[in-house]
């Protein structure tokens, strides 16, 4: 079997986090983990990871958008295909421990993006919500709805902690895909 090293094992670590993962990264977060997680082998410079970031943005296998001053890179469906095709072109024992990276930065990856909720009743009786993703303490994504009872503001401010980072994930991809069709998929 043909096994990845090199420059495709570094784009395809990139891709394979991001998968493990997912939800967006932060520039910082995806360079921090391709270089833990770089070969022993693997000659590194301050420039060779966000390299890797821009070849793998043009050639259309990750997206980056700017929020709020931090670059969120995320996975687009082409680099999904990929990875999923190529993933295996990874040992075993190497993807072993990646999984065991991404497992350990988890929750750390989940605590630099999250929720925001506000309500506001208006005069009329019904509710203003705010929903907002935020990391480190901006949002980088907002919703605003008119609501028309307190029931129905409460109902929205749960399904939005427990579906805010697919909503947020199909959004972004359907703002980027060339295709129009556009489902929503977040399971309750």
């Amino acid at each position: 079997m043909f096994f990845a090293n090199g420059e495709d094992r570094a784009k395809l670590t990139i891709l394979y986090i991001l998968r493990g993962c997912q939800l967006p990264l932060s520039r910082e977060a995806l360079e921090t983990a391709a270089a833990e997680n770089a070969a022993d082998d693997e000659q590194q410079d301050l420039m060779t990871i966000p390299n890797r970031l821009s070849s793998l943005e043009a050639e259309g296998f990750i997206a980056a958008i700017t929020v709020v001053g931090a670059q969120m890179y995320f996975l687009t469906r082409r680099g999904a295909d990929v990875i999923d095709l190529l993933d295996k072109t990874l040992a075993k024992s190497y993807r072993e421990k990646l999984d065991d990276y991404i497992a350990a930065h988890l929750e750390e990856y989940h605590l630099s993006s999250t929720t925001r909720s506000d309500y506001n009743m208006r005069p009329d009786g019904s509710y203003e919500a705010k929903l907002a993703l935020v990391e480190s303490g901006k949002p980088i994504f907002e919703l605003s709805i008119m609501l028309p009872s307190a029931e129905a503001t409460r109902n929205a401010g749960k399904k939005w902690e427990n579906a805010n980072a697919e909503l947020y994930l199909q959004v972004l991809q359907w703002l980027t895909e060339e295709s129009t069709s556009f489902q929503f998929q977040i399971k309750q």
